[in-house]
């Protein structure tokens, strides 16, 4: 009887809970629920990004040419060491890189709510990162790492933070990997991840770098 009752109630008309009930009435909830599904039936899902493997970050890094490709071995090897996001990179500076003997010490920048971190980049990649410093302009302005490089030379202005997030597709496109077009701005962190956990890393250590 109870339920009876409570299928016979009907809200005042025009108030809030009715118009969210799907009673014969109220059509409208139904109806939503139904295009909802539609769209979801015919919508392309989102490609989840891809991870490159030790073997292809070795052929890029080892194989592309420098004129053209050398910003892209530095963010490649300064994202996947150091697990870093893309506004990380953007805005990395020259202080944040300490120079040692036999390794690059750096800083990554904060973000929101991030924890500090430091991470080494040793031989040879180590050269990487100095070569592409080594060719900043004399009297560029401003200090930050990534400045836009074309065919080989280095000019003093600040490099787009979406022509950083190109760099993962530019990469998989050297190494004509298929549907290049999926590897986004995350990858190089993704890489990081698994290239941790293959080594035997714990759960601790992946979560230390989110």
């Amino acid at each position: 009887m109870a339920s009876e009752r409570d299928e016979n109630v009907r809200l005042p008309r025009g108030s809030r809970e009715q118009n969210y009930l799907p009673h014969a009435d109220n059509p409208r909830p139904r109806l939503a629920i139904e295009r909802l599904m539609e769209i979801n039936k015919n919508y392309p899902r989102a490609k989840c990004a891809k991870a490159f493997t030790s073997v292809q970050l070795q052929s890029f890094l080892t194989g592309a040419p420098d004129n053209e490709y050398l910003d892209v071995k530095v963010a490649a090897v300064l994202s996947i060491m150091g697990a870093c996001q893309r506004i990380q990179l953007f805005d990395m500076t020259l202080a944040h890189i300490t120079v040692r003997e036999t390794s690059l010490m750096i800083t990554i920048p904060q973000i929101k709510k991030s924890i500090a971190r430091t991470f080494s980049v040793n031989t040879p990649w180590k050269e990487i990162v100095q070569q592409y410093i080594q060719m900043r302009p004399e009297g560029t302005q401003h200090d930050f790492l990534f400045i836009n490089y074309q065919n080989g030379r280095c000019t003093p202005q600040k490099m787009s933070i979406m022509k950083i997030g190109r760099m993962p597709r530019r990469m998989a496109e050297y190494l004509q990997l298929p549907n290049p077009e999926t590897y986004t701005s995350h990858v190089f962190r993704k890489t990081s991840h698994a290239l941790l956990a293959n080594a035997g890393h714990n759960l601790a250590t992946l979560l230390y770098i989110q």
